[in-house]
């Protein structure tokens, strides 16, 4: 589940398009795609309804969300980029 401001929308990771390691302060070349603990990622994320997002720079408002699986915050992120599901 993606939630952002009051909005909340089922959302599927389609890919993770980079991977760095917060704790090495480098790149991480993984094949499988997974984000672990203590590292950030650019990701593509699918969700299954539209909703009001924008980039965080301009509004850091809705440029900002979180994911929850099960009811607990797994991973939280920025919007750096939105489409209305077309492939940008």
């Amino acid at each position: 589940t993606l939630r952002c401001t009051t909005q909340q929308v089922d959302c599927s990771v389609d890919s993770i398009e980079s991977i760095g390691d917060t704790d090495l302060l480098g790149t991480v070349d993984r094949q499988n795609g997974t984000l672990r603990e203590h590292e950030i990622g650019t990701a593509r994320i699918r969700c299954q309804h539209p909703l009001a997002i924008e980039p965080y720079q301009p509004s850091r408002v809705l440029g900002r969300f979180v994911l929850e699986r099960l009811g607990r915050v797994v991973a939280g992120g920025l919007v750096l980029h939105a489409t209305n599901g077309e492939t940008p």
